[in-house]
């Protein structure tokens, strides 16, 4: 039996959304082509995969576990494309890169610059999250390349170092530390912070607050946008790497260089025959 991969997207949608109108809008489709697909793939296998109710749907038994497999076979299915179509195009072909987002604020979009000037064929795309996620995929080939957290990185995945940066400290320009022209780790003991929603960042965080002898108080878990206006407002200070540190009016910036470096390395997945793009 062969499943046609388009009707197995379908599958997947529904499953997740549990609506066909709802499963729809994720596929940029219509609800009556969500629903012929699904018919279709049910007369394919022979057993009814959903249950249709008045205001959502349900999987029997039967499309739970298909789709499952569906979740598996997808990727693989769209990695085996992509790398034949790089086979094929030796000056284009496509590349799944993911990165945390302070490496999709900063590196990516300069390299990317840099790439269409030279490989202009070359399709790249992009998929923001976290370092441990990242390199979940990569192990699943549903990635090409991660721009990963440094303390993440000791897995089994070829590694390039692309920075090595300092943490600071981002306060209200009329903290009491403000004036100061830098900062000990120390200096934080009982300063409510303001960190980054990265796993990564934040047990690296709890783990060098601890050998400096105190518990961090983490007052808010927000993106760099939140995160400036909070520290502005005096809700909390902020230990960044250095370039993720914003600049704005009401703020100051002080290195902590007692704080260990942060790098961003570049994982690639493992595989035997290396495509040109």
């Amino acid at each position: 039996m062969a499943f046609d991969p388009r009707r197995l997207a379908v599958l997947r949608a529904v499953s997740e959304h549990r609506s066909f109108t709802a499963a729809a809008e994720a596929l940029f489709t219509t609800q009556p082509a969500v629903s012929r697909q699904i018919a279709r793939l049910e007369q394919e296998v022979a057993v009814q995969l959903v249950v249709r109710g008045p205001r959502q749907v349900a999987l029997t038994p039967a499309g739970e576990a298909l789709a499952a497999h569906a979740r598996t076979l997808l990727p693989a299915i769209d990695a085996a494309e992509r790398e034949m179509h790089s086979y094929a195009s030796p000056d284009g072909g496509a590349v799944r890169l993911g990165a945390v987002p302070s490496a999709m604020a900063s590196l990516v979009p300069e390299a990317l610059a840099a790439l269409r000037t030279v490989r202009p064929r070359v399709q790249v795309r992009l998929d923001e999250s976290w370092s441990d996620d990242l390199l979940e995929r990569i192990a699943r080939g549903e990635l090409d390349l991660a721009i990963v957290s440094a303390a993440a990185s000791d897995v089994p995945a070829k590694n390039t170092l692309l920075i090595s940066e300092p943490f600071v400290a981002v306060l209200p320009s009329r903290h009491r530390l403000a004036r100061r022209g830098v900062l000990s780790l120390s200096d934080l003991r009982g300063e409510p912070l303001v960190v980054a929603p990265s796993p990564t960042i934040r047990r690296e965080l709890v783990r060098v607050c601890a050998w400096a002898g105190f518990v961090p108080e983490i007052t808010a878990t927000v993106g760099a946008s939140a995160s400036a206006r909070l520290v502005a407002a005096g809700i909390g200070v902020a230990l960044v790497p250095a370039s993720t540190a914003p600049k704005a009016r009401g703020l100051v910036v002080r290195p902590v260089p007692d704080v260990p470096r942060r790098s961003l390395v570049l994982a690639s997945a493992h595989r035997k025959h290396r495509t040109g793009a």
